[in-house]
């Protein structure tokens, strides 16, 4: 399951690292993480939940990190950057663990049809 959660995180990650890009996927980029990392991991609900929780921990510091850089040209404060990391990390553990759900479904489905 940790190889599941390294996998969400990182197509996470990428999908709102890649500039022009993340316009169009930085939204949807926990979910289909999530997807990917529930259907590799075939994940039950209770693990779905772990896998969106372990996402938002492992992307909780790179968030962070961008958010206080951005905080250094736009002279945001230190509470800025806790409630957006803490919103950040709230929508990436939903969305994950909703991505994960639907993709352990259909792996689950996939092979009882087998």
């Amino acid at each position: 399951m940790l190889k599941a959660c390294l996998v969400g995180a990182a197509v996470t990650l990428a999908l709102i690292a890649v500039p022009v890009l993340h316009f169009i996927t930085g939204l949807p980029s926990a979910f289909i993480g999530g997807y990917l990392a529930g259907s590799r991991a075939e994940a039950t609900p209770g693990r779905a939940l772990m896998i969106g929780g372990f996402m938002a921990v492992l992307l909780v510091a790179p968030v962070a990190g961008v958010l206080f850089l951005m905080s250094l040209f736009w002279g945001f404060g230190t509470t800025a950057i806790a409630v957006g990391t803490s919103a950040f990390a709230v929508w990436i553990a939903l969305l994950g663990t909703l991505g994960a759900l639907l993709g352990g479904a259909s792996v689950r489905k996939q092979n009882t049809a087998e």
